[in-house]
């Protein structure tokens, strides 16, 4: 006899899950960036590690009569974006590093007044396990906020240098996402 609470599962889960180590970012990156087109393709292969991005929608509580009701807020906020690359010979990391000094140069304090020339966009791609974008986020308006230490120890054995990049941007949209025309909306 079929245990049906497994056949029931099994066809609930027909793509056999998606799974956590197939994805791809891509980052297109500003044009006044040195290294911009080579990095971008490293990137691809040397980021380990990252997040599909969270975001949030405020929530305003009405107190009525001892109860709180909940009601949706007027903003939506999107979480700075973290990502974890491989370094490989300091290229992907010379080029991050060289995208904050264009927004904020070290020597002379001066900041690029331009914001459309320092933002760019990047995408995410959850892959199904023939290596197809199954899930696409993409990132408007993003740069590097943050390039974390990178820890430097003897007792480190076989294992390659990683270093963490935090990217701030100003919201995402996914492919499946349309404009709706909301007035006349009752």
């Amino acid at each position: 006899m079929a245990n049906s609470m497994i056949d029931s599962f099994k066809t609930q889960l027909q793509s056999g899950g998606v799974r956590s180590n197939q994805f791809r970012v891509d980052i297109t990156l500003p044009t006044i960036v040195a290294g911009g087109n080579s990095a971008k393709e490293k990137i691809q292969y040397l980021c380990s590690a990252t997040t599909l991005p969270k975001q949030t929608i405020g929530t305003t509580e009405v107190a009525f009569r001892g109860r709180k009701l909940q009601i949706a807020g007027d903003t939506r906020t999107f979480e700075p974006w973290d990502i974890t690359v491989l370094n490989d010979d300091f290229s992907v990391y010379n080029t991050f590093e060289d995208w904050q000094n264009l927004i904020n140069d070290v020597m002379s304090n001066k900041t690029l007044s331009e914001v459309d020339l320092y933002k760019a966009e990047a995408e995410i791609h959850q892959l199904n396990r023939d290596g197809n974008s199954i899930r696409q986020i993409t990132l408007h308006g993003c740069f590097p906020s943050d390039i974390a230490a990178i820890d430097l120890s003897m007792d480190t054995d076989d294992e390659i240098q990683t270093f963490d990049v935090t990217l701030t941007y100003d919201y995402f949209t996914t492919p499946n996402q349309e404009y709706r025309d909301w007035t006349g909306v009752a």
